[in-house]
């Protein structure tokens, strides 16, 4: 098997996994139907991006008080309490469809409970995921954690532009509600090992504060930080101002804005496959700040263009680079923190990404709607790509969890320090060397 499909293997993983794929197939599928409701009744992109701007809300206000949950309560009852929430607004919202009730509105509203319901059960899922393999297999859980989510927006999407297209938008939302069925099932199913517990002598905020503390001394922890922070604020209208495309710059019926989101799906999918082939020693230091300046050149070329194909083959290359940088960010964060504080600082990082999103939605609404969709993912892009250049010019080995000074760009050998990271590589098999010399030594004197 290759290494990025070994977590497969272990049974408990593998649940939770086809579970969470069918479920998030019916969640795009709903995704899909709400833009297209608010875009096709209003043609309004601050209306539209107010969806996604409502349902990330809640992430602010709960995210936080979810990792301590995460750290010190049954993670399965979470899990399952936070699903269940999120299957009844389905129900609710497929109800009020078949009644013709379903307004822009009341989509706002209703993705706002959805965003609490998730922001409840999030940190707890990233907690999960390492309890179900050993570390050695990690990498491959997170990669295909997001490949099962992607393959979910390869498929969703397309089965929502033939639903709606042809049965209306009641029937994506009943899609969506049934298909909670297969996570409920897998978490109801899945077998988690005993964990560390979580000091009881002190109270939540004080072991908070510990997290909050671990991040601040740890270079590498606070970088991920702070891009992960930056990266929601700016990619957030790549997806949010999908819907506006569709239907104001590329003129295409339902199937074109599925077509869009399955191409963004597609190149996700492509980009953990690319993860798996990269060498074991490629530092993430290099690749965080890479596929970020791939991901903002591309963007820009998107936003400039009106040819709906042109657009749909750029939308694989930016699922490749947004999938590429956000498990890069995700992997290295696993690895670097410690298990007994693993909820509370995932919780962090889920606030500094999803946390992060309403303010790059509620911006670009803005901005779109006194500008138009196109200057403002454009302007998007340039975040993207100058804080991507000035990541690459100061680069934090800490990423990596090592302790080394980087060599300065020397430009006419950009691809091969940069992108090759060659001067590093060659340092980490130094430095394997040394270990493994040392180690034969100590093994002759004994």
């Amino acid at each position: 098997m290759t290494r990025s499909l070994r977590a497969l293997a272990h049974k408990n993983y593998l649940l939770i996994w086809i579970g969470s794929l069918l479920s998030n197939i019916g969640n795009w599928v709903q995704n899909v139907a709400e833009g297209w409701v608010v875009a096709d009744q209003t043609r309004s992109a601050f209306l539209v991006e107010m969806i996604s701007f409502s349902q990330f809300l809640p992430v602010i206000f709960l995210v936080i008080p979810a990792g301590i949950i995460a750290d010190k309560y049954n993670r399965k009852k979470v899990l399952f309490g936070a699903q269940l929430a999120m299957c009844l607004i389905a129900i609710i919202l497929a109800i009020t469809s078949h009644l013709n009730l379903l307004t822009p509105y009341f989509l706002i509203s209703m993705a706002f409970f959805e965003g609490a319901a998730w922001a409840v059960g999030g940190p707890t899922w990233h907690t999960v995921i390492p309890n179900l393999v050993p570390r050695k297999d990690l990498e491959s859980a997170i990669s295909l954690n997001s490949i099962q989510y992607n393959i979910a927006r390869l498929i969703g999407p397309a089965i929502a532009g033939v639903v709606i297209a042809k049965y209306g938008v009641a029937w994506a939302f009943d899609i969506n509600a049934i298909s909670f069925i297969a996570v409920i099932l897998a978490i109801l199913m899945v077998q988690l090992k005993p964990r560390n517990e979580m000091p009881t002598q002190t109270d939540d905020v004080v072991n908070f504060s510990q997290a909050w503390g671990w991040i601040d001394t740890h270079k590498g922890a606070k970088r991920i930080l702070i891009t992960i922070t930056l990266f929601a604020v700016f990619s957030a209208p790549i997806q949010g101002l999908m819907p506006i495309f569709a239907t104001n710059v590329f003129l295409v019926p339902p199937q074109g804005l599925g077509a869009l989101f399955a191409c963004l799906g597609a190149g996700a999918v492509i980009g953990a496959f690319l993860l798996g082939t990269l060498p074991l020693n490629y530092p993430r230091h290099h690749l965080i700040p890479l596929t970020m300046l791939m991901l903002g050149i591309t963007v820009a070329i998107y936003s400039s263009v009106n040819n709906f194909y042109v657009a749909c083959t750029l939308m694989v290359f930016i699922g490749i680079f947004w999938l590429a940088t956000m498990v890069a960010c995700n992997t290295a964060m696993q690895l670097l923190v410690p298990d007994k504080m693993r909820g509370r600082v995932m919780s962090v990082l889920l606030m500094g990404h999803v946390g992060m999103l309403p303010i790059g939605h509620l911006s670009a609404g803005l901005l779109a709607e006194y500008l138009n969709p196109q200057i403002t993912l454009g302007l998007a892009s340039v975040g993207l790509i100058i804080y991507a250049l000035f990541t690459l010019w100061h680069r934090e080995p800490g990423i990596d969890g090592i302790t080394y000074t980087p060599h300065k760009i020397r430009l006419k050998n950009f691809f091969s320090d940069v992108v090759l990271a060659t001067p590093y590589r060659i340092h980490h098999k130094r430095l394997a060397a040394e270990k493994l010399a040392s180690t034969t030594s100590s093994s002759d004197l004994v």
